[in-house]
């Protein structure tokens, strides 16, 4: 398995018990995994094939589920379905994540903040309980 340095949400890089730098283990990890691919944007075509928006992956273009591109968006019901099928889709795409066990997805208000958040709960490849949740 490949080693991720571990990297809080809006953190820094922290060290470990040896004063190396810590890497993300078990749910972290997997955590990590899934929040960079939620929200790593793939590059976008129109009808003619043209690239309208760059992938922030240059050495992937189709990978990621863009919800970067969301935040403050529209939120109506068809908007979250569109978002729903993206989020299931990266999901179903991810390799830290178990692909027998269900993904539970659900969309939650912070009144205070007026941010929307998708809520993704996910069963780990080591049968671990991970839980994400990102701004959308």
């Amino acid at each position: 398995m490949p080693a991720d340095l571990y990297l809080d949400w809006s953190g820094d890089l922290s060290f470990g018990p040896s004063n190396d730098l810590r890497i993300a283990t078990d749910v972290a990890f997997s955590n990590q995994r899934v929040v960079r691919r939620l929200l790593t944007g793939p590059e976008k075509r129109d009808r003619s094939g043209n690239v309208t928006q760059p992938a922030d992956n240059l050495f992937d273009p189709t990978y990621g589920a863009g919800l970067n591109r969301d935040i403050d968006g529209n939120m109506s019901a068809a908007a979250k379905a569109e978002r729903r099928t993206r989020i299931n889709a990266a999901m179903h795409a991810e390799p830290a994540v178990d692909q027998t066990q269900p993904v539970a997805l659900d969309f939650m208000s912070d009144p205070a903040s007026n941010t929307e958040y998708a809520v993704i709960q996910y069963t780990t490849t080591d049968d671990l309980n991970g839980i994400v949740g990102v701004p959308s």
